[in-house]
């Protein structure tokens, strides 16, 4: 998994052409595609994501940041799909574990993504 940092603008920008977004705010959550507008003022959170990429944009000291994360072919994966109990968020997400073995062969979980959203809003 590749991680680069980038811009707020940048990350609002390029999400909004991928097919899903998980969008906290305080006043709303919500689940599906990605929303015409989002209030920055009020963002929390937010994850654009496909099956190989996720754009995180998130809240920390105060200011909004931004990060990339994109699958590479030598990543090794679990993927998990959960049933998503309230029908307002969807039947169910897919969320992708990233593992990487350190020097001695033990496994560490690297990075864990959103990669897959069924439902219906």
């Amino acid at each position: 998994m590749k991680t680069e940092i980038i811009t707020v603008r940048e990350a609002l920008d390029w999400g909004a052409a991928l097919p899903w977004a998980l969008v906290r705010t305080l006043s709303v959550v919500s689940l599906g595609p990605p929303p015409a507008q989002i209030d920055q003022d009020d963002l929390i959170e937010v994850r654009f994501f496909n099956s190989k990429k996720e754009i995180r944009v998130f809240r920390t000291g105060g200011q909004l940041r931004a990060v990339q994360l994109i699958s590479e072919t030598d990543d090794s994966v679990i993927e998990r799909t959960y049933e998503i109990e309230n029908p307002r968020f969807g039947r169910s997400i897919t969320v992708s574990y990233t593992l990487e073995a350190d020097e001695d062969g033990q496994v560490n979980l690297t990075s864990t993504h959103l990669t897959r959203w069924e439902g219906t809003l």
